[in-house]
């Protein structure tokens, strides 16, 4: 879990930096009509973003399963 967290940090460390630099500095690199350090910088923020949710979704789903057969219930899914 600890490399997961540096992962997370990571990611947003960076997209969040990119974001930083391409506003302080007007706009560095412009593909197409669209500055591309701000893009790449989003997606990596969403990544992280969408892994936490994902690892959450997982950890409840996994609660969720243990407390549904502890309770005698069988199969959550249906």
């Amino acid at each position: 879990m600890r490399y997961l967290q540096i992962a997370w940090l990571s990611l947003l460390s960076i997209g969040v930096g990119l974001v930083y630099v391409d506003v302080l500095y007007r706009v560095l690199l412009e593909i197409q009509g669209i500055p591309a350090l701000i893009a790449l910088g989003v997606a990596l923020i969403l990544l992280a973003l969408t892994s936490m949710l994902n690892w959450l979704f997982k950890e409840a789903w996994e609660e969720h399963r243990s407390s549904a057969q502890q309770n005698g219930e069988g199969d959550p899914t249906g």
